[in-house]
């Protein structure tokens, strides 16, 4: 699947780092959790651009404001990603769906603040 779809690394507000998935269209559909280091986050992209989507488990939640979101998880890691929250379950699945076939083609860009 050839994609421009893009992991972006950036530092965030309290000096540690995050990623972020951008779609197509430049919308932010997945965060992570923060790290120490960018080496950190850098390889924590690297491994997940190599899981079989078949092996990430995933939770779907929902909001108090009654939106659906996605919690990725991997074997041995732990919640590897969280998405944004979508108007419906199936707009959700959708976003899902996108994350996990669109992961392994996708580019990583290292930002500023």
């Amino acid at each position: 699947m050839t994609s421009s779809t893009t992991y972006e690394i950036y530092p965030d507000n309290k000096g540690e780092f995050r990623y972020r998935m951008k779609s197509l269209r430049n919308e932010t559909i997945m965060v992570s959790e923060s790290f120490k280091s960018k080496e950190q986050c850098l390889k924590a992209v690297e491994q997940l651009k190599t899981y079989n989507p078949k092996k990430i488990r995933h939770k779907l939640k929902v909001t108090k404001d009654h939106r659906c979101y996605f919690k990725l998880v991997a074997p041995r890691y732990g919640v590897i990603g969280i998405s944004e929250p979508y108007n419906t379950v199936h707009d959700c699945k959708i976003g899902l769906s996108f994350v996990l076939l669109s992961t392994p083609s996708a580019l990583i860009k290292e930002c500023s603040l």
